[in-house]
């Protein structure tokens, strides 16, 4: 069973003493009242309380006095050693001024509840005072001070919140303690003026020997020079804080720094997740690349040389057809996906030379002419250059080629029968660039999902005119091509009246 605590409650009101008590439930904790200062300190060496409760304005021995005197209790040694009395120390008062606040933190202080306190106020700021419950619970500070007095306050005000602190006399003994738990420590907090290494040759250590350029560093500070606190920031200072400070003042202030460096943190492992997925992703499409294609070549293939065997049935013929064309699909599918996968990858680049565009449109052309012909549908071409005067583009000839034969495929395929694709090239208006734009006369594109014709995880693809599959990956890979180049695509479509895409490449 663990030890009852006790708390000794020390205010001149027989009231309001009686009201700390009615709140903090005498069934949980062990309760001694005191007057005054005096008779507190009396009883501290008797009842040896876990916690004690102060009125700052008392007859005798005041409320500051008081908690001074707490702190430098004499017979306070552990193993042969004196230290500071850090018995939690609450000061209940109804003059709260940040003059107060200080004085009453300089003095030892550990927590301010104001009167009139509502229910359970005092009862929740003892339950986290002695079970050390704080919002900062796990969170690990190392503290620099040459004043003993000054880094038990800290630490007494830090273990409020849940802080576990390390304690260090000057910036030499902070180093030894960082090289030792550097892994360990959140955030630092450190006086100025110090013998051996003062605060700001501490912090250029850290920020630049050490290599710590995200941990937080809040100096103490009773200077009042804004030359020297700018001084702080060039040695690599987070944050500051002028002595005496107030609590709630250095919580707002570790909390902004720890949740930006938590995100930081958080960032940096995502990051960290990201290249070791894409890194795996880079090696599944090198292997995909030739397993999935290999087996696939050799479908198609033997596909082909059933055709060519004239015993076959007309139904037998057919199902072979339906494998060919389902093995084109397949072969299309994954040749999108691996080129996509590749041009999203880090080591993908495209060498950019100077290029005439035309020749590369005319071959593409060519190579679409089967297509066209199979649906009865005329390609024509018009050039608004001058034939000797064709400005030149940084391209990659190689995807270029993709750009323009997925586009006219696309055209191809969403045209219906007797229908037109045009491809023209001319001049942007400012002359700057070089316009491509290929329009067909087919079925268009719904306006819901024009926004979205360009983004592979829609589902806006759809079935040619002809039945003709679709992988939905075509416009993607096209757009980031293009962007590779520098030039920019948009679309423009109309249900039953056709769509035209204008690609803007700039030139030489």
């Amino acid at each position: 069973m663990s030890e009852v605590k006790r708390i000794l409650v020390v205010d001149d009101s027989p009231t309001v003493r009686k009201l700390i008590l009615k709140d903090l439930d005498e069934m949980l904790y062990e309760i001694m009242e005191a007057e005054n200062g005096v008779e507190a300190m009396k009883m501290m060496a008797d009842f040896k309380p876990h916690l004690v409760t102060l009125d700052v304005e008392m007859p005798q021995m005041g409320g500051y006095d008081t908690c001074a005197a707490i702190r430098d209790i004499k017979d306070n040694v552990v193993d042969g050693k004196r230290r500071i009395c850090d018995t939690p120390v609450i000061f209940i008062t109804a003059n709260d001024t940040i003059e107060g606040r200080a004085k009453g933190f300089q003095s030892g202080g550990t927590e301010f509840v104001i009167k009139p306190f509502i229910k359970n106020e005092i009862r929740n700021a003892v339950d986290r005072l002695l079970r050390h419950e704080g919002q900062l619970q796990g969170v690990t500070a190392l503290i620099i001070d040459d004043s003993r007095v000054v880094r038990r306050l800290v630490v007494n005000t830090l273990e409020t919140e849940g802080v576990k602190s390390i304690e260090a006399e000057n910036g030499v003994e902070a180093i030894k303690i960082i090289v030792k738990h550097e892994n360990f420590i959140d955030f630092i907090i450190t006086d100025y003026l110090m013998p051996v290494m003062d605060g700001m040759e501490f912090c250029n250590q850290v920020r630049n020997n050490l290599g710590m350029k995200d941990i937080p560093i809040l100096f103490l500070t009773g200077s009042e020079d804004r030359s020297m606190i700018l001084e702080f920031f060039k040695a690599g200072a987070t944050d500051y804080l002028p002595k005496p400070f107030a609590k709630e003042e250095l919580f707002a202030r570790l909390n902004v720094h720890l949740n930006e460096n938590k995100l930081k943190k958080e960032l940096r492992e995502r990051v960290i997740d990201l290249k070791r997925i894409n890194k795996v992703k880079e090696e599944f499409l090198a292997i995909a690349s030739h397993d999935l294609r290999s087996p696939l070549t050799g479908i198609i293939g033997f596909g082909e040389l059933l055709l060519e065997v004239e015993y076959l049935q007309e139904d037998e013929r057919e199902y072979v057809n339906y494998i060919l064309k389902s093995g084109d699909f397949l072969l299309s599918m994954i040749n999108d996906i691996l080129d996509l996968g590749k041009i999203e990858s880090e080591s993908f680049e495209i060498e950019l030379e100077p290029t005439d565009i035309v020749p590369i449109l005319e071959s593409c052309l060519h190579g679409a002419q089967y297509s066209a012909k199979m649906k009865d549908i005329r390609l024509e071409c018009s050039n608004r250059f001058h034939e000797e005067n064709i400005p030149l583009v940084q391209g990659d000839k190689s995807s270029l080629t993709r750009i323009f034969n997925n586009l006219l495929s696309n055209s191809i395929k969403f045209t219906p029968k007797k229908g037109l694709v045009d491809l023209t090239v001319t001049p942007s208006i400012d002359k700057k660039s070089i316009l491509i734009s290929i329009t067909d006369t087919g079925i268009g594109i719904p306006p819901e999902k024009l926004p979205l014709i360009f983004d592979k995880y829609s589902k806006t693809s759809q079935k040619g005119t002809e039945g003709e599959k679709s992988t939905g990956l075509g416009m993607s890979i096209t757009k980031q091509l293009v962007e590779r180049h520098h030039g920019t695509i948009t679309v423009q479509s109309k249900i039953d009246q056709g769509t035209s895409f204008i690609i803007n490449f700039p030139i030489i």
